[in-house]
């Protein structure tokens, strides 16, 4: 049912018309502001390049209707930032339908990417905790995330306070320090993360209800790229580009 209420909150938001932030794109060219570190979905490659799932998504939708677009890679905090400063016209990462974003203006694309749950990681090999173990310590979240409004809404009801950070990396970092007792993340990026070989563990049981990732603007100038995403979102779905993608980084 949330799924459901999520994906009509995309579509009817990106129907709406709002004055305050954005740019002007010259020739037909987005701004984009993306998180560099958001492994398998976005995460910078060792030449520099921007790669992952939703940069091949991007890609082809580009292509298919026939749009340019400039990636500008940064932490997820300062993507933000350059998003709601009018230095980009788009933003795409740890991004879905939320309250607050709808109130402060933003409308969605319709998701993706379906599936994202958040969860919560702890030091590997070490006593596991659930929780309701978490009262009086502190827990690591990227600021701005889903996984910090996730940790935010249940901090009340398990008594911990939240450490934030500007990217994953330091995030892990105070974990694997003992600065904090564990950290919340989107479980796909946790799960890749872990698997490139950062020292942690997902608790079980720990995962939130999914949601979808989207792609956003803050200004109705720039609602003419959200009908772009979608239709071409459709049309690469339809074609199979989508499966196979996904199928890239799933092997």
């Amino acid at each position: 049912m949330k799924k459901a209420i999520a994906f009509i909150l995309c579509a009817a938001m990106a129907g709406l018309l709002l004055v305050g932030c954005g740019q002007n794109h010259p020739e037909n060219t987005w701004v984009i502001a993306v998180d560099r570190d958001l492994s398998p979905f976005l995460y910078e490659g060792d030449d520099g390049k921007m790669s992952g799932i939703a940069v091949d998504i991007l890609e082809a939708i580009a292509e298919d209707q026939g749009f340019q677009y400039e990636l500008r890679a940064s932490d997820w905090r300062a993507a933000v930032s350059a998003f709601t400063s009018h230095q980009a016209d788009v933003l795409m990462g740890s991004m879905t339908v939320t309250q607050n974003r709808i109130d402060g203006g933003w409308y969605f694309s319709h998701s993706f990417y379906d599936g994202i749950t958040q969860s919560m990681a702890m030091v590997s090999g070490s006593d596991a905790i659930t929780p309701d173990e978490l009262a009086g310590k502190a827990v690591a979240v990227v600021s701005g995330t889903v996984g910090a409004a996730y940790a935010q809404s249940i901090k009340d009801r398990y008594g911990f306070s939240i450490a934030t950070f500007n990217d994953s990396p330091s995030m892990y970092e105070s974990v694997l320090k003992g600065h904090a007792a564990a950290c919340f993340a989107d479980t796909p990026v946790l799960r890749r993360s872990i698997e490139n070989g950062v020292a942690l563990e997902i608790v079980d049981g720990s995962e939130s209800e999914a949601v979808g990732y989207c792609a956003a603007v803050c200004d109705g100038k720039n609602r003419p790229f959200l009908e772009l995403f979608d239709r071409g979102l459709e049309h690469i779905r339809a074609s199979g580009v989508y499966d196979r993608i996904l199928a890239k980084y799933t092997k």
